[in-house]
């Protein structure tokens, strides 16, 4: 929705976060490596989420010197509580990284709009998604007069995806000027570079 009419109000936010949050976290681990990287930080436990077995499986240069792959190592262990290999280790953004989103909309009358219907067969799979979902805190109950419908979409290397119906919610959201690039265009400078690692820009919702 475009609305030229503005309210005033600036994006919230820390701006030096990191010297903020530095100055309250405590190193809990010494590294051979502290002088080249930040040191870790949190508590999590050496070894717990980079298992030898998904070390192996880590495709790694073999012209890198072994000094640079202790390097590299080092750095994903000082890393390691913000590396997730299912739904289940995924964390949240610090409030001082980013706060909780408000969204700016305009005066609307709440829509009442029907669900879709959930086969039977995957009710205890929409069950424990949504279970899952809550005990992470990317959702949360919440008191209102409306709600967008969702649905569930099988995924190519098996389960489903829980998609939500975000139409009605776009039609009353002020647009925002600033548009992020799209994931093509954004990605397109990286033509021609050897790859260092590999980012999912396409999966910005989870």
């Amino acid at each position: 929705m475009d609305y030229s009419i503005s309210d005033g109000t600036k994006p919230r936010g820390t701006r030096y976060w990191i010297d903020k949050v530095m100055k309250t976290e405590k190193q809990t681990e010494i590294g051979p490596y502290d002088h080249w990287i930040t040191p870790k930080f949190s508590g999590i436990a050496r070894g717990s989420r980079l298992t030898l077995e998904r070390i192996e499986n880590l495709i790694i240069r073999t012209s890198i010197t072994l000094q640079e792959r202790e390097v590299l190592m080092e750095l994903l262990y000082a890393r390691e509580a913000y590396i997730a290999f299912n739904f289940e280790e995924i964390g949240l953004l610090r409030p001082e990284v980013a706060p909780p989103q408000e969204i700016r909309t305009i005066l609307y009358i709440a829509w009442q709009t029907p669900g879709y219907p959930i086969p039977k067969a995957l009710k205890s799979d929409a069950i424990a998604m949504i279970r899952e979902r809550y005990k992470k805190g990317t959702i949360e109950p919440a008191y209102g007069p409306y709600r967008n419908p969702w649905f569930l979409v099988a995924k190519n290397k098996g389960g489903y995806r829980l998609i939500n119906d975000a139409q009605w919610t776009n039609k009353v959201t002020i647009r925002d000027a600033l548009l992020p690039l799209s994931a093509d265009e954004f990605s397109e400078e990286f033509a021609g570079c050897q790859l260092t690692c590999l980012l999912d820009f396409i999966s910005g919702y989870n």
